[in-house]
């Protein structure tokens, strides 16, 4: 009785007839992987929804002005930073949980379903915090981060003593029993750092909210300061590391700091599942506000759907080119890790940031619905060319940053030679990475002239010009620059294959 489907085998072993087979069967870790990183960017950037809730309903207060509202908006932003993050760094821990696992059982897919049951009441008891921020409130955030904790150790110990750690990779089976307890305990101590801050910030909320928010960016904070403290201490003068599993850690911590490689494919997936999120809540604010009741359609529209549609033509052109804004700057994305072969640890932060950027450009959306407010559309461009200004800086700087650790590392492979300085790729990817920051700083200044309508039809005039420029500077530069690049890397197919066996062996 033995089923073979493509990648996804199920492994079972013949039984009996008449019998049931009720033993964990096994089967390939990557599709619960790529379910999982899609439900973590979901929560992450549904983080947004409750800012964008606030704007709705005091929209609808005459005494509360646009920039009241905007003002009150800033620090409910950068706590979305905050949750937003800290969902990252849980989806994290998830990573690197799974990173040792090559395929899952039963239990394990259970488990891990649970875990992410858990995660799912974040964006709710985030929003209740944000809005009544005791220690009762802070209380139950910090259980759901205990729960989601105690679910992943139970995942991990299953994973490192079912058969003996069949389900490990291959590399990891080979270590011996003291290596693989101190890589089950670093990533036990990982998984654990969300709730112990957490915890940390319920007595904390009765002093101040900020000294409980101090405590919940610690989350974030921790792993670096520990990974950077005990790489400083181990290189003190004068410290000798008498063991050879003392400088074995140094080293490690070394590494962690700024090189440790992480899948590719995990991070892609989450991002793609936060850019249509992106995409999919810019589409409810319209459900939410333009669809008409059957009341308002035979009152004003005389039960005239065309006629209803055909008034609210600006909201539909607006949702069409932010729409196709979120798409271009997916596309990015997409050339980046295209052309990108290994993702480090500060890599990851890195593109974390950039993301959340993106997750706000939703909440500059919800400004613009509210057109006939007065200073509501200018609020709203403002607001959207500074997230589309941070995704497009952080994609700089994770770009320099690669760039760094490949003049550094000239015997590793991180990034595809094209895109270097004298690659046939270098000019075009730099215009390509930079044209969104300097866009939205143009649309930026223009937003206060006293029409901020101009702002807005020459923002839609560069979104326009810049997908062309996507479309057509593509096609020419890949018949222009492509055929010399072949002829003159007659090695590049051969560094393509040392790049995937490597990526196997990691």
């Amino acid at each position: 009785m033995a089923a073979a489907v493509s990648n996804e085998e199920v492994v079972v072993e013949d039984v009996p007839d008449g019998l049931i087979d009720i033993r964990f069967s096994t089967v390939r870790a990557e599709r619960l992987k790529m379910f999982s990183d899609a439900v973590w960017s979901i929560i992450a950037t549904l983080m947004i929804a409750p800012s964008m809730h606030f704007v709705a309903e005091d929209m609808q207060k005459s005494e509360h002005g646009v920039e009241t509202i905007a003002r009150l908006l800033i620090p409910q932003i950068g706590f979305f930073f905050l949750a937003f993050l800290i969902v990252c760094s849980v989806w994290a821990s998830h990573v690197w949980t799974f990173q040792t696992m090559e395929s899952v059982t039963d239990l394990s897919i259970v488990l891990n379903l649970a875990v992410l049951l858990a995660g799912g009441f974040l964006p709710y008891f985030y929003s209740m915090m944000t809005r009544f921020m005791t220690w009762r409130t802070v209380l139950i955030y910090a259980s759901i981060h205990v729960a989601i904790s105690l679910l992943m150790t139970c995942l991990i110990l299953h994973a490192f003593a079912y058969n003996d750690g069949e389900v490990l990779r291959s590399r990891i089976k080979e270590m011996s029993p003291d290596k693989k307890n101190d890589k089950r305990r670093r990533i036990l101590t990982r998984v654990w750092v969300a709730p112990f801050f957490a915890l940390v910030a319920v007595p904390l909320a009765l002093l101040s909210n900020i000294a409980a928010t101090v405590s919940l960016s610690f989350i974030l904070v921790f792993p670096w300061m520990q990974s950077f403290l005990v790489w400083l201490w181990k290189s003190l003068p004068g410290k000798r590391m008498a063991t050879r599993r003392e400088r074995r850690r140094w080293m490690l911590e070394r590494e962690v700091i700024l090189t440790e490689r992480i899948r590719k494919g995990r991070i892609e997936a989450f991002n793609d599942g936060a850019f249509a999120i992106v995409s999919t809540l810019i589409l409810l604010d319209i459900n939410e506000k333009y669809l008409p009741t059957k009341a308002k359609m035979e009152k004003d529209f005389h039960g005239d759907a065309i006629a209803c549609v055909t008034s609210y033509w600006g909201v539909y052109l607006s949702y069409a080119l932010v729409f196709t804004l979120i798409g271009l700057l997916w596309d990015v994305q997409l050339t980046f890790f295209k052309n990108f072969n290994k993702i480090s640890r500060l890599m990851l932060l890195i593109n974390q940031w950039s993301v959340a950027c993106v997750g706000v450009i939703p909440l500059a959306f919800t400004f613009i619905l509210h057109f006939t407010r007065e200073n509501a559309v200018r609020a709203g461009i403002k607001i959207g060319c500074v997230a589309i200004f941070g995704g497009g800086f952080w994609n700089c700087v994770m770009y320099l940053v690669t760039l760094g650790f490949a003049n550094c590392r000239p015997d590793e492979l991180w990034m595809h030679p094209s895109i270097r300085p004298g690659g046939s790729d270098f000019k075009f990817f730099v215009v390509e990475l930079s044209a969104s920051p300097i866009c939205s700083v143009v649309v930026f200044a223009l937003s206060f002239l006293k029409n901020e309508l101009i702002s807005a039809y020459v923002g839609a005039a560069l979104i326009g010009a810049y997908a062309l420029f996507m479309i057509f500077g593509r096609t020419l530069n890949a018949l222009l620059c492509y055929p010399k690049e072949y002829e003159s890397l007659s090695g590049s197919s051969a560094l393509n294959e040392e790049a995937v066996e490597e990526n196997k062996t990691n």
